[in-house]
């Protein structure tokens, strides 16, 4: 079975892999080789690792989480600024499995709402201190 880091660079390389189709080029017009991008998005993918597992201890010890009624008005307004239908968007978001996705930046941002405030008020305090 796969290591942690592992589907990490993977997910990252079919993200690279996407891209590139979206430009219309391959890995090799790129000029991307595989084996060196695995080991050159390998730090990049622990980080993200370490970044998940502090956000979902924080998300538990402060019982921050995005319920459905928010996750659903996100969607709407992603759709809207994107001039799609919101419901067919929504299904899309669901098939592609991106939703949750936005659940989790949603969430994110709830996270650095709550500690950014704790943070520069120690900062003060170091200040003027």
């Amino acid at each position: 079975s796969e290591s942690l880091i592992e589907q990490q660079v993977n997910v990252m390389i079919s993200n690279v892999r996407q891209q590139l189709r979206r430009e219309g080029k391959s890995l090799e017009e790129a000029g991307i080789n595989l084996e060196t991008l695995s080991e050159e998005l390998r730090p990049e993918a622990i980080e993200q690792i370490k970044r998940t597992w502090i956000f979902d201890a924080i998300a538990e010890k402060e019982n921050i989480q995005v319920t459905d009624e928010e996750l659903d008005r996100q969607v709407r307004l992603i759709a809207e600024q994107q001039s799609k239908d919101p419901q067919k968007y929504a299904i899309l978001l669901r098939e592609n499995k991106q939703i949750e996705n936005i659940r989790e930046s949603m969430r994110d941002e709830k996270i650095y709402a709550s500690i950014l405030p704790r943070v520069s008020e120690k900062r003060s305090l170091i200040v003027t201190g």
